[in-house]
């Protein structure tokens, strides 16, 4: 019986540390990755007990930031890290992706809703996409700018382009999938728009 005792205040005992300790380091981690290339981050993490976060489920997640730098990014299931979550709250300005500059960015996840809301507004440039597309980037996505540089020179390709996108995405196996939506910028049409901006952001949560 003692020992059962003993066993059994171990585990209260180690629950309580992690649900103290846990937290802010999984948060420091994020937060690390996200300001490598400038810019300031904020992540809250809330889970009980705090071990689920190891498993990326937890009641929510939360992230604020601003001036942060995103190179554009192929990996697709970006929603893996946020679907074992309750609620999602995401929370960007001033931040860049790839040839966007984005003023604000938010991603929204309410409790028992299965779909995210995007919403995100900012500018680019024709030039600025061409650049990216001899820039290395996996065949994918030159494909998908290749038709937004087609035809347009000289000073028209550095005008900048204002676009904001409204749009719900759910996740497929971690992967944002477009649901329905508003908006375009140089020839992108809004839901490989929002898929792009999703998977070039929220790469390196």
């Amino acid at each position: 019986m003692r020992y059962a005792l003993t066993a059994v205040g171990l585990v209260v005992v180690v629950l309580v540390v992690t649900q103290i300790v846990l937290p802010p380091i999984l948060e420091g981690r994020v937060e690390d990755r996200l300001t490598r290339g400038g810019g300031s981050a904020k992540v809250h993490l809330e889970a009980v007990p705090a071990l689920r976060l190891l498993a990326h489920h937890g009641d929510h997640f939360s992230l604020e930031g601003r001036g942060l730098n995103f190179p554009l990014d192929q990996r697709q299931n970006v929603f893996d890290k946020f679907d074992g979550f309750d609620t999602v709250d995401v929370r960007l300005v001033d931040v860049t992706a790839g040839p966007f500059s984005v003023k604000r960015f938010t991603l929204t996840r309410g409790h028992g809703n299965k779909r995210y809301r995007l919403a995100t507004a900012g500018r680019t440039s024709v030039a600025r996409v061409s650049s990216y597309l001899t820039s290395g980037l996996p065949p994918l996505i030159s494909a998908l700018l290749a038709g937004a540089t087609r035809g347009v020179t000289g000073p028209a390709a550095d005008r900048p382009i204002p676009f904001t996108v409204l749009a719900d995405l759910e996740s497929e196996g971690g992967q944002p999938r477009f649901v329905r939506g508003t908006g375009s910028v140089a020839g992108i049409p809004t839901g490989p728009l929002a898929a792009l901006l999703a998977q070039t952001i929220l790469s390196r949560v």
